[in-house]
Formats: C-alpha cells, structure tokens, sequence
C-alpha cells in the first residue's frame, strides 16, 4: 500500500499468535519504520535483504508479541523507539515517550502519525493514525469483525474506544496486528441474527474474507466502513443485536459489548 511517498510492506510472522509485521518505507530510500515488533529472524531477515535502514520502532503497547524485538532491532540499527509516557515502566526500550494527541513527524516529514488513546485491550495501548495517508496502526484493539481481548480496561472503556475507530473516515485503512479473521467470521456470524438489515451484505463480505484466506492474502488492512457495518463489537447499540445477545433491553452498548466480549473469550 503507497502513499505520498512511503509504501507499507506486511510481513506475515509465522508464529501461533499469527503477527504481521508491518514495514513502512521511505520511496526515496531505504529509510523505514516499524509498528511493533516480533521477536522473530523474518523481521531482520527482510531488513537486510532489501538493504533497509531501520530508523523507527513504534510500539502500540507492552505485550511481548509487540515489543520483543526492540532490543536486539535498536542494537543493530540504533533507531528511535516511540511508546506511550505512561508505558514506559513496561517498554523499557522507549527513547520517544508520547501522550495522546501527539503528532510522530517520520521521513522528513512525509508522513505523520497522531497518537490516539486505545485503551480497553491493555490500559496505555496506543494507536497511530495518518490523516494524510488514511492508515490506522490499531495493534490488538480492533480486528477484521472482531476486537482485541479486554485484558485491562473496562467494557465502558473499551467500547468508547472501538467507537473512536468509527468515527474516523470511512475511508481508513486499519492495519490491525494479527491475522484472527476466520475466527472471528464463526463468531460474528453466532451473534449477527438473520434480522439485521445488512445481513446478506455481511454473509458476502465474510465469504470475501474467508476467499482471502483460501489464497493466503491477509485479510489486513481493512476499512472502517467495513467494520461499522459488520464488526458486531462496534453494533452493540443495533436492536438485532442486542435483541439477540440479551433479553434485557434496558443495558447500555457498553453493556452489551461486555457479554459479547465474554461470549467470545469463551466461544
């Protein structure tokens, strides 16, 4: 994927928690970025074949399927790791703590990050947004119709965050960090009653996903339409869907997000 002169390369991990990695370089160079990083050989591999230079790590939040590669990268390239301020007793490698609302200049400027709060999957996770480009690094907060698993932050918080992710352009590309769609197709379509609306849309897309898969193209990046019309973790205030997760139609979306995310842990 290109965009005004920086191009996003996606590196499948291989590893059982089904990473991607995703390279982002500079079309003038060999300059590059990493969003996270997995302590895996694929990584450096590709590095070093395709003469990249690895100048920035940016991390989304403390899990070591994201930050296990820090170390051994920054001593090989000696790069800038950006982190979340408050992360930083559990990223010990950030050497660019940021806040919420901070913009990360990368490549002369040619490409632009705003930081945006994500908590709900751990408290401190981040995500990185480029208005220009329309990208969104969403690490483990967002899937293809499905979300990250609430490790830390509250149903409230949580749901308040997925719906920050809707409220940007249609249009945004997410590049969420694992490949768990067909997982998330035999849940979604547990809890999506034949009521709602746009259902017969979602059996198409999901068939769309699952052909990906059958010809091992990643199922990432995905747009923010998509989800706000098929994720049901952002549908929880739909009557279908709630009608068909509680017989309680007095509970708040939030609510409702909780007993589907429970649901889901357990499925």
């Amino acid at each position: 994927m290109k965009g005004n002169g920086v191009k996003i390369v996606i590196l499948d991990c291989q590893n059982a928690l089904k990473n991607y990695a995703f390279i982002i370089i500079d079309d003038n160079n060999r300059d590059c970025a990493l969003i996270d990083t997995v302590d895996t050989h694929i990584i450096v591999d590709y590095l070093q074949e395709h003469h990249l230079n690895l100048k920035y790590i940016l991390n989304t939040h403390h899990h070591n399927d994201h930050v296990g590669g820090n170390l051994h990268l920054k001593s090989l390239y000696d790069c800038q790791i950006f982190g979340n301020k408050h992360d930083q007793e559990r990223i010990k490698s950030i050497t660019n703590p940021v806040n919420e609302g901070d913009i990360i200049a990368l490549f002369n400027d040619k490409l632009q990050f705003q930081v945006m709060n994500f908590d709900g999957h751990t408290m401190g996770h981040i995500g990185f947004y480029a208005k220009k480009q329309q990208w969104l690094f969403s690490g483990d907060t967002i899937f293809n119709l499905g979300c990250g698993r609430r490790f830390e932050g509250t149903s409230e918080v949580f749901y308040q965050t997925l719906k920050s992710i809707a409220n940007l352009p249609e249009e945004t590309l997410i590049y969420a960090a694992h490949e768990y769609t067909l997982d998330n197709i035999t849940f979604a379509k547990s809890v999506m009653p034949q009521s709602y609306p746009d259902y017969q849309a979602f059996l198409n897309y999901c068939d769309l996903q699952k052909a990906k898969r059958t010809n091992n193209t990643p199922t990432i990046p995905f747009n923010v339409q998509s989800q706000k019309k098929f994720n049901p973790f952002l549908l929880c205030d739909n009557v279908a869907i709630k009608n068909c997760i509680s017989n309680n139609a007095m509970l708040e979306a939030s609510e409702i997000f909780g007993i589907m995310r429970t649901l889901k842990d357990n499925f």
